[in-house]
């Protein structure tokens, strides 16, 4: 059961109160929800919405309507165990994912060793091949006067390294820096979602 078919069956079991009286009951248990940091657990830790209607309507007496603000008296231990336990499990979960940080740091590392290695590759031949496109643009006309044909050659060879970068080398780049983003992001909300007790996308 979700938040959401929690308060909306709790509204229709309550719906025998005074509107002034269900409101301000679906909104103490809408904050409640709002501070617990794990939704199931808060659920679990609260029981069915039919029981805690039972028991808003049985402490309200509805012929007499009792003063709201005594409504919720004997729901506070069931809302400081929820706590409790959420509190608990973030904590287990924070250890936990202290734990794995640690035996995995070696991995980690490795891991950034590589990718660190890649951009450098990529930028090393990125620069590599437009120094190389640019020389021999330059020696191109140079040798043209002791021989056209070499110069063709280098000129040839200068048009291929600048078409290297432009078709090749530059957009590998970019799709590297994109998977580079994806992972981050997939690791950033894959801890998030461990953190928080929920499934990831």
């Amino acid at each position: 059961m979700t938040r959401k078919e929690f308060m909306d069956t709790l509204a229709v079991k309550l719906s025998a109160l005074s509107a002034d009286e269900r409101n301000s009951a679906l909104r103490y248990y809408e904050e409640y929800f709002d501070e617990c940091e794990n939704e199931q657990a808060a659920i679990d830790a609260l029981g069915s919405p039919a029981a805690c209607a039972e028991q808003i309507l049985k402490e309200n007496g509805v012929a007499s309507k009792p003063n709201i603000g005594f409504v919720y008296q004997n729901h506070n231990e069931n809302i400081a165990g929820a706590d409790s336990e959420t509190k608990k499990k973030s904590s287990e979960r924070f250890v936990i994912a202290l734990l794995l940080g640690i035996l995995t740091f070696p991995i980690w590392i490795a891991a950034f060793a590589v990718v660190f290695a890649l951009i450098v590759a990529v930028i090393a031949i990125n620069f590599a091949l437009v120094v190389t496109s640019i020389a021999c643009f330059v020696g191109a006309f140079i040798k043209v006067f002791s021989s056209v044909a070499a110069a063709g050659v280098m000129l040839g060879v200068s048009f291929i390294a600048l078409g290297l970068v432009g078709l090749v080398t530059v957009p590998l780049a970019r799709l590297f820096v994109k998977f580079i983003m994806w992972l981050a992001r997939k690791v950033t909300g894959g801890l998030k979602s461990f953190m928080s007790g929920k499934e990831g996308a």
